[in-house]
């Protein structure tokens, strides 16, 4: 079962935002 995975983007909430206290991560992959 090889899956393949592509990394399309990752971002903190600090890179909208600019708050570095509270960060949340996004991440958006595709896997085939």
């Amino acid at each position: 079962a090889g899956l393949k995975t592509e990394l399309l983007d990752y971002r903190t909430s600090a890179d909208a935002s600019g708050d570095t206290k509270r960060v949340v991560g996004y991440l958006s992959a595709l896997v085939e």
